[in-house]
């Protein structure tokens, strides 16, 4: 695709950001059913 393809820090950027919204949706899960997650005040 020539210039219109992303770079690495564009892409090393994306795969964090992706990872951290999964954790942060995994983390809201388990509080809505209940679950304690040690380190988290609740």
């Amino acid at each position: 695709m020539g210039e219109f393809v992303n770079s690495r820090a564009t892409d090393i950027l994306a795969i964090g950001a992706t990872a951290i919204i999964l954790v942060l949706n995994l983390v809201l899960l388990l509080q809505t059913f209940g679950v304690a997650i040690p380190g988290m005040a609740g």
